[in-house]
């Protein structure tokens, strides 16, 4: 695995988590979201990631075992209401969040 991707718990490389991550909430916040994430521990001591957004009268609650997981889960909720907005959303530049 080269150095500059990550393991995102599936298995499969991507980019630095927080580059993804601020990637995932701008799209979704220029799309009008008002969204944030955080981790939850379970009783067994087991975390998991939590999104939550609204848009007006549309909610999203995305989870996953790792918070870049659960950011996309949100942004494809987010899409399947029809409220990602346009594809030409714009995006970061790579190291925008160095």
């Amino acid at each position: 695995m080269a150095d500059d991707k990550w393991d995102d718990g599936d298995g499969t490389a991507s980019p630095d988590p927080a580059e993804e991550i601020a990637e995932h909430y701008a799209r979704l916040h220029w799309a009008g979201w008002s969204v944030g994430s955080t981790a939850v521990m379970a009783a067994d001591g087991t975390r998991r990631w939590m999104v939550t957004g609204v848009n007006g009268e549309n909610l999203i609650r995305a989870e996953g075992w790792t918070e870049v997981e659960a950011w996309r889960e949100a942004v494809g909720q987010a899409g399947a209401v029809g409220m990602l907005g346009a594809s030409d959303t714009p995006r970061l530049k790579p190291g925008a969040c160095s």
